[in-house]
């Protein structure tokens, strides 16, 4: 499972992006030191990584695109076809590099394919995650969930059957306190429901919604007690 989601992050993140225009397939080459200088950074901490074997498989994933991909424009047949042809290559790839061994965890993924998905992935981490207008963006959008999650984790603290709080949150609330395998997980039952619950109801939202309610807990909201998507 975890391979799986590596494989669809690493290929599927990277053609939405491209047809967004915030990574430059078509033209990799010219960033190619600065994207092996960036993973260095973000990868060379970690235990047995190995920058020598990662530069390869960039290498390689840069000449995939780089002899594919000839424009910025995602809405030409070429650059479809072209799409289409390297997706299913890195896909093939990477699925073909698991096998079943007879010991814990009972799956082998091909070292080579590890460092393939590393290299994929950095390309959404370079353009993308780590782009100075998304990190700032990012920064404040950590505070309205955190600022989110303590206000309403406060609130159904205080009473959980309020009808002050958002009718989605109490059911969620409700259904866990139901659900016996939850409970019985569970060392310090009322603050882990209530964690679960709140995250589970945050999950729900959309990004304007959750803007939206913290905004009216916080008391910042401008716009009328009527209407609001909540009830």
């Amino acid at each position: 499972m975890d391979w799986a989601d590596d494989i669809t992050y690493a290929t599927h993140d990277i053609e939405d992006y491209f047809r967004a225009g915030l990574i430059p397939l078509h033209n990799l080459v010219d960033d190619r030191d600065r994207i092996a200088k960036h993973a260095r950074r973000r990868l060379g901490k970690l235990p047995d990584f190995d920058m020598t074997r990662f530069e390869v498989e960039l290498d390689k994933a840069i000449g995939r695109f780089d002899g594919g991909i000839k424009s910025s424009c995602w809405d030409t047949s070429r650059n479809r076809a072209a799409m289409n042809k390297i997706t299913t290559a890195n896909l093939t790839e990477c699925v073909a590099a698991v096998s079943l061994v007879d010991e814990p965890p009972y799956v082998s993924v091909d070292p080579r394919c590890q460092y393939l998905v590393e290299a994929l992935k950095e390309l959404t981490w370079f353009y993308v995650i780590d782009r100075p207008s998304l990190a700032v963006m990012q920064e404040g959008q950590k505070h309205i969930i955190q600022s989110l999650y303590d206000r309403l984790s406060s609130c159904l603290a205080s009473s959980p059957k309020s009808p002050r709080l958002p009718v989605h949150l109490r059911s969620i609330h409700h259904d866990l306190g139901q659900d016996p395998d939850f409970m019985a997980a569970c060392t310090r039952t009322s603050t882990a429901r209530r964690a679960r619950a709140v995250v589970d109801y945050m999950c729900l939202l959309t990004e304007a919604q959750a803007v939206y309610l913290d905004e009216r807990l916080g008391g910042r909201s401008h716009s009328s007690m009527f209407g609001a998507w909540f009830s």
